[in-house]
């Protein structure tokens, strides 16, 4: 088992080398394994965090592209009857 990852987490007020073992609380070392899963699954949240934005740009998209056709829509029309 080799080890790419550690998690070290700290009592309150943080790192204080006064404090024994540094006031680190609890250490956790993580397997090859677990780091790329954990990197698969930050890598599919960002994969369909950039979808949802990707869907929200184009439906801003296809309402200016609604709102601008009725504008000229209706300065077509405008233009007829003058």
């Amino acid at each position: 088992m080799t080890t790419k990852l550690k998690s070290v987490t700290y009592g309150f007020g943080g790192y204080d080398e006064s404090k024994p073992n540094n006031n680190i609380v609890e250490i956790i070392y993580y397997t090859d394994e677990e780091v790329a899963a954990m990197e698969a699954q930050e890598a599919a949240k960002a994969e369909a965090l950039a979808a949802e934005e990707a869907a929200k740009q184009q439906a801003f998209n296809d309402a200016v592209a609604q709102a601008v056709a009725a504008v000229l829509a209706a300065q077509n029309s405008t233009e007829v009857t003058n």
